[in-house]
């Protein structure tokens, strides 16, 4: 299935306070920064998500997919510095992590990706921990990238430089 999505990039200030930065990755000062992409990435039980991120900070969303349902939404991004893929679906949350630290201000690429219940973390190239979830999120309503709809609210805005 092939998805095309437009993404649409949001600020509460103003839009042009979201710059592309080194080599056009998106800067988030971590603020209130965030882009909205529509139309809604679909959840499947099956996908890769990857980026090259740099980051000082500990904790950070990178991609957030997520609906008014208390704990129901998948989240990709960084708890303790390490890789976090984080799935709650109304009732029970799985936080799962990688091993390795990378919050030291370069860049790395990092990748999680999922297959039925099996998830693989990988960090520059190599794979860094694996885990399993057999969670889905309720239907999601909203996915964004530097911030995360969790709960309702839109929160956990990231200090961080994502690119592609």
């Amino acid at each position: 299935m092939l998805v095309m999505a437009v993404i649409l990039v949001n600020s509460f200030i103003s839009s042009n306070e979201l710059k592309a930065q080194t080599a056009n990755a998106l800067n988030f000062d971590g603020a209130n920064d965030y882009v909205e992409i529509s139309p809604l990435i679909p959840y499947s039980s099956n996908f890769t998500f990857e980026c090259w991120v740099k980051t000082s900070a500990s904790s950070a969303t990178i991609l957030g997919m997520g609906n008014p349902v208390i704990n129901g939404y998948v989240l990709f991004g960084l708890q303790t510095g390490n890789i976090r893929l984080a799935i709650g679906n109304g009732t029970s949350i799985d936080q799962l992590d990688g091993n390795t630290n990378l919050n030291n201000n370069a860049w790395h690429h990092i990748a999680v990706v999922k297959s039925g219940s099996s998830v693989t973390f990988y960090l520059d190239g190599n794979v860094d921990a694996t885990a399993s979830t057999s969670l889905s999120p309720a239907t999601i309503t909203r996915t964004t990238l530097g911030a995360g709809f969790f709960n309702n609210i839109l929160q956990s805005f990231t200090s961080m430089s994502i690119d592609e």
